[in-house]
Order: structure tokens, then sequence, then C-alpha cells
């Protein structure tokens, strides 16, 4: 099986959340926390000082705290990745290489003209801009690009769906739409904290249990007859409160 490069472009600085700062949250020597707080100065400061004063705290010079803290470091490092810079990845990458947190048709169109093979559509669980747009919605625009549906078609571009993705019908809707794929994330995580590997294997087998009944139940016999179906699967509905009065 041939491997794939994921780069997350978008997520160059880690994000502000209000929450985080004022309520109960990870320990300071948490992966998230030391991660989160090393793009600005005043957070970087905060951390040193939580840092010493954590029970854990003790470790922080080993190799393998120095080695995790600085790949968190590398990956929210505040330099801002441009266009070009995708170039040394396709220069260095003999495999695929799919983009993650695309959300507009121009920057669908950018990661083809940049030779990326795929592109994940996500708001990366909503987690990252406050107001930011749903994942389904950007998917809606960017599968009715027509440049988009050809490459699909042919086979040169894939497009693949995350954020949101909690039970089958989930998995249906993005087919629906036009997603070749789907990435799920929080579900399994909460599986493995509860029961370890056997918890990851029952939330994925849910899953798909769930897509195959909402499948049957519509009509269909397989994913391959409702990709990219739209309206012919699913409706759009208004659920403005100007439409739903009584």
């Amino acid at each position: 099986m041939a491997a794939s490069l994921t780069s997350t472009p978008r997520t160059y600085c880690w994000r502000w959340r209000a929450g985080g700062h004022v309520g109960p949250g990870l320990h300071a020597g948490a992966w998230a926390s030391p991660c989160g707080r090393t793009s600005a100065p005043r957070s970087r400061s905060t951390w040193r000082r939580s840092a010493r004063n954590s029970p854990r705290a003790t470790s922080r010079r080993s190799g393998r705290s120095r080695l995790s803290l600085g790949g968190c470091k590398e990956v929210s490092s505040g330099r801002f990745r441009t266009w070009e810079d995708l170039k040394f990845l396709r220069d260095s990458w003999d495999g695929p290489i799919v983009l993650k947190g695309i959300q507009t048709v121009d920057d669908a169109h950018a990661a083809m003209d940049a030779q990326m093979d795929g592109i994940v559509v996500s708001n990366h669980g909503g987690r990252q801009v406050d107001g930011a747009i749903s994942s389904f919605s950007a998917l809606e625009k960017i599968t009715t690009s027509s440049r988009v549906l050809r490459a699909q078609k042919e086979g040169t571009f894939t497009v693949l769906f995350d954020s949101g993705i909690r039970q089958g019908s989930d998995v249906i809707k993005a087919i629906a739409m036009g997603a070749q794929g789907v990435l799920v994330g929080r579900p399994f995580m909460y599986g493995l904290a509860i029961a370890g590997e056997q918890g990851v294997e029952e939330v994925l087998r849910s899953i798909l249990a769930e897509t195959e009944i909402t499948l049957g139940l519509s009509g269909y016999k397989s994913i391959k007859e409702i990709w990219a179906k739209r309206g012919a699967v699913i409706e759009k509905v208004d659920t403005s409160p100007e439409k739903t009065k009584l």
C-alpha cells in the first residue's frame, strides 16, 4: 500500500480558545498545552511558569520531552506557508500528497495547480476559527466545480471530507455530495479512551453498520450508487425560524 503525505498548511499557529485560558483543562505538561502556548511570547512565558510548578516538570529536560516540544513548536511555529512552499513537498515526496483544511473552490483549484493529489475538505472539527463555515457547506461548493468533478472522474484528484462524521447517515450525506471518502477522528478517540483497541473497533464497526443500514433503507446497494448524486439522495432543508413557523 502506497503511503500518502497529508499537510495542514492552514494550522501553522495554534487556535485561540478563550475558554481554555480561563477554565480547567489539560495539565500544563500535557501535549495540547505546550503546543498551544509556544506561538505567542506572553503565552510562552505563562507556560514556562506553570511547567516549573508542575510535578511533571522533572522530566521536561529529557530527550523525549525536548523532541516532543520541538515537534510542537515546528507544527505551531507561527510561520505562514504559501502555495510556493508546496513545491518543496512535491519535489521531495514521490507519493501522493493530500492537503487538509481546504474550504473554498479557489483553494481546491490552487491545490490542483500545485500538483497535489487530493484535498480534505475540513474546518478541523470547528475548533480552529470561531464562526468558520461548516465543512459540509464547503464540500457542497467545492464539488460543484466542473474542474474538480472532472478530475475526480478521471482519477487524478481525490476529495475527502471530515469534521462532523459521527454516524452512518453523515457518511451517506458526504458521499452523495461528492466526497470520495470520509475521515473519522473524535469518535474513535472516545472509543479508545473507554475500551482501548476494542473500543476503537466497536466505534468503526458501528459507523460502517449504520452506513450499510442507511443505504439499504434508502433503496441503494452500495456507496458507488450514491456518489455525487446530490439531490437524488439528500435534500437541503431550510431550518431558519421563518421557514419553520407553524
